[in-house]
């Protein structure tokens, strides 16, 4: 699973221009919030370029630096769907949390730090049982979901988010279409999926 093919599902499924007043992570553009954005660019929030204008450059640039951040390469090694999962998770929920998920589904303290004991334990556990980490990873994201329903502002967003991980963890060994026309169709203002940015 490539660093492309990961993100052009991630970038599918985050959509063109959101800033939903529910939303937590505000304004936002194909994933990338203004806070998030402002602080790639490192520029002042209030001088910033304003993210609904991102270009396509940007976007791949932006989640180059964030791929590299979360050790996409390292998943990348030991399974090609755990990037995919990995990556997906982290670019809605944060890194940490994405962590946490993974932490849980292969009986680790959930610290939320991907060191070498994290690492270590993964790897045993794929050995003897990859699908049953796979499946684990996407049930403790699915829960997560339900928990973060029960506050009245975000259950609209809950059957958006149970889609968004059925269709991730049917795409791991699937060819999802390239970020290019992601976001040449968000300019474009065509329709798009659901969106669900920001949300941990």
């Amino acid at each position: 699973m490539s660093f492309e093919k990961s993100l052009g599902f991630t970038a599918r499924w985050e959509g063109g221009e959101s800033d939903d007043v529910d939303d937590p992570g505000g304004r936002t553009f194909v994933g990338i919030t203004q806070a998030s954005f402002s602080k790639w660019l490192k520029v002042p929030l209030e001088n910033c370029q304003d993210v609904f204008t991102a270009t396509g450059d940007q976007v791949a640039s932006f989640y180059r630096a964030y791929w590299a951040g979360m050790s996409g390469e390292g998943y990348d090694r030991i399974d090609e769907r755990l990037s995919l999962l990995m990556f997906d998770a982290a670019v809605q929920h944060g890194p940490s949390l994405a962590v946490e998920f993974l932490q849980l589904a292969i009986g680790a303290e959930p610290d939320g730090k991907f060191g070498p004991k994290t690492y270590s334990t993964l790897q045993t556990v794929y050995e003897d049982t990859p699908q049953i980490l796979l499946d684990d990873l996407v049930m403790h994201r699915r829960d997560h979901y339900h928990e973060r329903a029960l506050k009245p502002q975000l259950t609209k967003f809950l059957p958006g988010w149970l889609a968004r991980v059925d269709d991730c963890q049917a795409a791991a060994d699937t060819t999802e279409a390239g970020l290019i026309n992601v976001v040449r169709n968000a300019h474009s203002k065509a329709p798009l999926p659901i969106a669900i940015d920001g949300v941990s």
